[in-house]
Protein backbone atom coordinates (compact mmCIF):
# COMPACT_ATOMS: atom_id res chain seq x y z
CA UNK A 1 0.00 0.00 0.00
CA UNK A 2 1.06 3.58 -0.63
CA UNK A 3 1.97 5.53 2.43
CA UNK A 4 -0.38 8.12 1.39
CA UNK A 5 -3.07 5.45 1.84
CA UNK A 6 -1.05 4.16 5.21
CA UNK A 7 -1.70 8.24 6.70
CA UNK A 8 -4.87 8.55 5.59
CA UNK A 9 -6.14 5.32 7.35
CA UNK A 10 -4.35 6.59 10.97
CA UNK A 11 -5.97 7.23 13.63
CA UNK A 12 -6.40 11.31 14.47
CA UNK A 13 -4.15 11.10 17.48
CA UNK A 14 -1.42 9.00 15.55
CA UNK A 15 -1.48 11.64 12.71
CA UNK A 16 -1.25 14.04 15.11
CA UNK A 17 1.78 12.49 16.96
CA UNK A 18 3.94 12.03 13.61
CA UNK A 19 3.98 15.81 12.63
CA UNK A 20 4.72 16.66 16.55
CA UNK A 21 7.69 14.02 16.04
CA UNK A 22 8.68 15.90 12.73
CA UNK A 23 8.55 19.43 14.69
CA UNK A 24 10.25 17.80 17.93
CA UNK A 25 13.34 16.83 15.57
CA UNK A 26 13.48 20.53 13.84
CA UNK A 27 13.48 22.01 17.53
CA UNK A 28 15.91 19.71 18.62
CA UNK A 29 18.29 20.53 15.38
CA UNK A 30 18.36 23.92 16.63
CA UNK A 31 19.27 23.55 20.13
CA UNK A 32 22.79 23.93 19.46
CA UNK A 33 22.02 27.29 17.81
CA UNK A 34 19.67 28.12 21.25
CA UNK A 35 22.32 27.13 22.87
CA UNK A 36 25.27 29.55 21.24
CA UNK A 37 22.29 32.26 21.27
CA UNK A 38 22.34 32.10 24.83
CA UNK A 39 26.04 32.35 25.20
CA UNK A 40 26.36 35.11 23.07
CA UNK A 41 23.59 36.94 25.00
CA UNK A 42 24.86 36.58 28.69
CA UNK A 43 28.07 37.88 27.08
CA UNK A 44 26.98 41.14 25.85
CA UNK A 45 27.16 44.03 27.65
CA UNK A 46 24.00 45.58 25.82
CA UNK A 47 22.00 42.39 27.18
CA UNK A 48 19.97 43.59 30.03
CA UNK A 49 20.94 41.75 33.71
CA UNK A 50 17.88 40.33 34.44
CA UNK A 51 17.82 38.91 30.59
CA UNK A 52 21.25 37.70 31.69
CA UNK A 53 19.66 35.95 34.86
CA UNK A 54 16.90 34.47 32.93
CA UNK A 55 19.52 32.79 30.74
CA UNK A 56 21.23 31.31 33.05
CA UNK A 57 18.73 30.04 35.56
CA UNK A 58 17.38 27.99 32.41
CA UNK A 59 20.89 27.07 31.79
CA UNK A 60 21.84 25.67 35.33
CA UNK A 61 18.28 23.81 35.04
CA UNK A 62 19.02 22.44 31.80
CA UNK A 63 22.67 21.06 33.16
CA UNK A 64 21.74 20.16 36.33
CA UNK A 65 20.95 16.22 37.22
CA UNK A 66 17.73 17.76 39.33
CA UNK A 67 14.76 18.06 36.77
CA UNK A 68 10.67 17.95 37.32
CA UNK A 69 10.97 14.63 34.60
CA UNK A 70 14.21 12.68 35.07
CA UNK A 71 16.47 12.49 32.34
CA UNK A 72 17.11 8.52 31.91
CA UNK A 73 13.27 8.35 31.39
CA UNK A 74 13.67 8.81 27.07
CA UNK A 75 11.92 11.32 25.68
CA UNK A 76 9.63 13.17 28.85
CA UNK A 77 13.20 13.42 29.98
CA UNK A 78 14.10 16.03 27.92
CA UNK A 79 11.02 17.73 27.19
CA UNK A 80 11.16 19.79 30.97
CA UNK A 81 14.60 20.87 29.43
CA UNK A 82 13.47 22.38 26.17
CA UNK A 83 10.28 23.63 27.38
CA UNK A 84 12.45 25.23 29.97
CA UNK A 85 15.49 26.19 27.45
CA UNK A 86 12.33 27.81 25.21
CA UNK A 87 10.96 30.10 28.03
CA UNK A 88 14.42 30.99 29.47
CA UNK A 89 15.22 32.36 25.57
CA UNK A 90 11.61 33.89 25.07
CA UNK A 91 11.78 35.85 28.46
CA UNK A 92 15.58 37.17 27.66
CA UNK A 93 14.49 38.35 24.49
CA UNK A 94 11.37 39.89 25.83
CA UNK A 95 13.70 41.96 28.07
CA UNK A 96 15.90 43.17 25.61
CA UNK A 97 15.46 46.28 22.75
CA UNK A 98 13.97 44.31 19.64
CA UNK A 99 17.16 45.19 17.28
CA UNK A 100 19.50 43.65 19.42
CA UNK A 101 17.91 40.72 19.32
CA UNK A 102 17.48 40.82 15.65
CA UNK A 103 21.52 41.37 15.82
CA UNK A 104 21.83 38.11 18.17
CA UNK A 105 18.97 35.65 16.47
CA UNK A 106 20.93 36.54 12.81
CA UNK A 107 24.18 35.60 14.56
CA UNK A 108 23.05 32.26 14.99
CA UNK A 109 20.85 32.30 11.53
CA UNK A 110 17.98 31.83 13.60
CA UNK A 111 14.69 33.79 12.94
CA UNK A 112 11.64 34.99 15.44
CA UNK A 113 9.24 32.67 13.14
CA UNK A 114 11.95 29.59 14.46
CA UNK A 115 11.71 30.72 17.86
CA UNK A 116 7.91 30.99 17.89
CA UNK A 117 7.46 27.37 16.58
CA UNK A 118 9.69 26.33 18.90
CA UNK A 119 8.28 27.43 21.63
CA UNK A 120 4.64 26.13 20.56
CA UNK A 121 6.14 23.14 19.87
CA UNK A 122 8.11 22.93 23.45
CA UNK A 123 4.15 23.96 24.85
CA UNK A 124 2.48 20.98 22.51
CA UNK A 125 4.84 18.41 23.86
CA UNK A 126 4.38 19.19 26.92
CA UNK A 127 0.55 19.37 26.99
CA UNK A 128 1.19 16.01 24.66
CA UNK A 129 3.84 14.21 27.27
CA UNK A 130 0.70 15.08 30.25
CA UNK A 131 -2.18 13.92 28.61
CA UNK A 132 0.14 10.41 27.82
CA UNK A 133 1.22 10.33 31.37
CA UNK A 134 -2.30 10.27 32.63
CA UNK A 135 -3.31 7.70 29.98
CA UNK A 136 -0.43 5.88 31.56
CA UNK A 137 -1.09 6.23 34.93
CA UNK A 138 -5.09 6.05 34.53
CA UNK A 139 -4.34 2.11 32.63
CA UNK A 140 -2.04 1.71 35.32
CA UNK A 141 -4.57 1.94 37.89
CA UNK A 142 -6.78 0.06 36.50
CA UNK A 143 -5.34 -2.81 35.37
CA UNK A 144 -3.76 -2.78 38.95
CA UNK A 145 -7.47 -2.44 40.20
CA UNK A 146 -8.47 -5.38 38.55
CA UNK A 147 -5.87 -7.61 39.45
CA UNK A 148 -6.45 -6.48 42.70
CA UNK A 149 -9.83 -7.71 42.71
CA UNK A 150 -9.28 -10.83 41.12
CA UNK A 151 -6.31 -11.49 43.82
CA UNK A 152 -9.29 -10.83 46.11
CA UNK A 153 -11.45 -12.86 45.25
CA UNK A 154 -9.33 -15.65 44.19
CA UNK A 155 -8.29 -15.36 48.05
CA UNK A 156 -11.37 -15.69 49.44
CA UNK A 157 -12.73 -18.56 47.30
CA UNK A 158 -9.34 -20.25 48.20
CA UNK A 159 -10.45 -19.37 52.63
CA UNK A 160 -13.82 -20.77 51.56
CA UNK A 161 -12.63 -23.57 50.13
CA UNK A 162 -10.25 -24.52 53.25
CA UNK A 163 -13.02 -23.91 55.82
CA UNK A 164 -14.85 -26.18 53.68
CA UNK A 165 -12.40 -28.63 53.85
CA UNK A 166 -11.91 -29.02 49.96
Amino acid sequence: MSKEWDQWNKPEDLVVEDRLQDRIKESIRRTPRYAKLAANMVRDDRVPARAKAALIVGGVYVVSPIDLIPGIIPVLGQIDDLVVIMMAIGSATRLCPPELVDEHLETVDLTHNDMGRDAETARLTGKWAARRGLTLVKSTATRGGQLAVSAARRGWDLIRDWRAGR
